[in-house]
């Protein structure tokens, strides 16, 4: 059985379509070009999140630490991605760029290979947004949501 050991949630601008989960200082940043359907890259110390869009808006994330595979959140998902994240740090956080933590700093119990799986909804309300958007509306918040699990590998 699988236990939350912990959580964060923010909301954030994503950068050039990027979203960041930092967990150290990061030396490489995987190239995701978004035409192969992915969206969830991981690298050492951190994963990248691609957008649904480039333009302004801020997607809602939760960040979770789980002592072992976690159920699927509950909700309306559109897609789920998963990888391999090695850590050097025990604390994580959602960044812009990695540049300043946007979430408050999720503990870890342990530093090394981490299984990430990221879930994603509004995709499909984020790109008729998109498509209609004049310049003169609000931009969404939460519209795009992500839920990252994290666990032991």
């Amino acid at each position: 059985m699988a236990d939350l050991l912990g959580a964060v949630e923010t909301t954030v601008p994503p950068d050039d379509s990027q979203i960041f989960v930092v967990a150290g200082e990061p030396d490489d940043v995987p190239f995701l070009g978004g035409t192969d359907g992915r969206f969830v890259g991981c690298a050492p110390d951190v994963i990248v999140i691609i957008s649904e869009s480039e333009l302004l808006h801020e997607a809602a994330i939760r960040v979770e630490h789980w002592s072992a595979e976690p159920p699927s959140p509950d909700g309306d998902w559109d897609d789920v991605q998963s990888g391999r994240l090695p850590v050097s740090e025990a604390s994580i956080a959602v960044q812009a760029l990695w540049e300043t933590d946007l979430s408050e700093r999720l503990p870890l119990r342990t530093t090394g290979w981490h299984k990430v799986r990221v879930h994603t909804g509004g995709r499909a309300a984020l790109r008729e947004w998109d498509t209609n958007w004049d310049g003169d509306d609000v931009a969404p918040v939460g519209l795009e949501r992500f839920v990252v699990q994290i666990w032991p590998d």
